[in-house]
């Protein structure tokens, strides 16, 4: 049985796209730890964590339907733009900081519509 089955297909794609962007924010960490960046960089992982940590917690959210979901779902969208805005300047030189740029962007986007669309409901 699809534990999905009575969720929307918006909501199934904000999901998947918080849990992609909660993979790629992890492994971006693991990452720029083995390249050793200066100390004043390593600042900006709390913000990783931080995306990281939120997108898990958004796409559980949805996942049981909670009342909370669309409050959660704003402030995910809101970390991710920033996590997005920090990977952009890292992606300038590392292809996989690119990547986790365009996958907090999705999950940002998929989570205003969600955020919008359960506070209307």
């Amino acid at each position: 049985m699809d534990y999905l089955e009575n969720t929307s297909n918006e909501m199934r794609e904000c999901i998947e796209n918080c849990i992609e962007c909660h993979n790629m924010c992890t492994g971006t960490i693991a990452h720029l730890l083995k390249l050793d960046r200066k100390q004043e960089e390593r600042a900006n992982y709390k913000l990783l964590l931080d995306c990281a940590q939120l997108c898990a917690a958004c796409a559980d959210f949805m996942l049981r339907s909670s009342e909370f979901q669309a409050s959660v779902c704003k402030l995910c969208a809101e970390i991710c733009r920033k996590c997005q805005q920090l990977c952009e300047a890292i992606g300038k030189t590392d292809p996989i900081a690119r990547n986790c740029a365009s996958s907090c962007k999705k999950c940002a986007e998929s989570c205003v519509r969600m955020g919008s669309a359960t506070a209307a409901a």
